[in-house]
């Protein structure tokens, strides 16, 4: 009879059992109510899909360089979810992941990535990098003093280290350093330098 819905004395009303802060997944929604004289309602439901919220990581704070033997580096980064962010890092024989915090265990350079993998109402995050470069702790060789009588052989020569860290000794050295003078058997008297040279060391470099 061209009835629309200007016809009807009272519109059904719709509504859903999913609030603002539902979590994801689907949800009925239902009509009810409604009143003509001329019509009967028949309703037909229907279904709300809350899907998983977007997130991002907001910022990665850590110092970008250290040397080794420095105290662990702070690590600090939060998700727009308030989810918590946890850390990786691609050499732990350089840096070491524990908790907010990396230890140093290395000279050489890590990227240490944020991430929040997501939850049952949040997507995945985008992983943020920062890379951290850990410079070698300076070694200190200080050659001692050594004398001998004209023609006698040179003495055995000397030195030691200054400027270990992490309970670190000379056998934790690749190559140590080797010593040597200008002075023979035969040298005249006078005074001739001593001077270390060469040694080789991941961790460490030699002065």
């Amino acid at each position: 009879n061209d009835d629309n819905a200007s016809a009807l004395n009272e519109e059904p009303g719709v509504s859903t059992t999913a609030t603002q802060a539902s979590v994801a997944g689907v949800y009925d929604v239902n009509a009810s109510g409604g009143e003509d004289d001329d019509y009967r309602f028949v309703y037909q439901g229907s279904a709300l899909t809350i899907g998983e919220a977007a997130q991002h990581i907001e910022g990665l704070e850590i110092a970008t360089e250290a040397v080794y033997g420095d105290a662990a580096l702070q690590l600090e980064a939060s998700a727009s979810s308030d989810l918590p962010v946890s850390f990786v890092s691609s050499n732990p024989d350089v840096l070491e992941v524990n908790g907010t915090q990396l230890k140093i265990r290395g000279a050489g350079a890590a990227v240490i990535t944020a991430r929040q993998g997501g939850s049952a109402n949040y997507d995945a995050a985008p992983d943020l990098n920062a890379t951290v470069v850990i410079h070698k702790a300076e070694l200190e060789v200080v050659v001692h003093p050594a004398s001998k009588a004209y023609l006698e052989e040179n003495p055995e020569l000397s030195f030691h280290y200054e400027g270990f860290v992490n309970d670190d000794n000379a056998s934790a050295l690749d190559e140590e350093p080797s010593v040597s003078t200008t002075a023979t058997q035969t040298s005249v008297a006078g005074v001739y330098d001593v001077n270390a040279s060469g040694g080789e060391d991941d961790d460490y470099r030699f002065v």
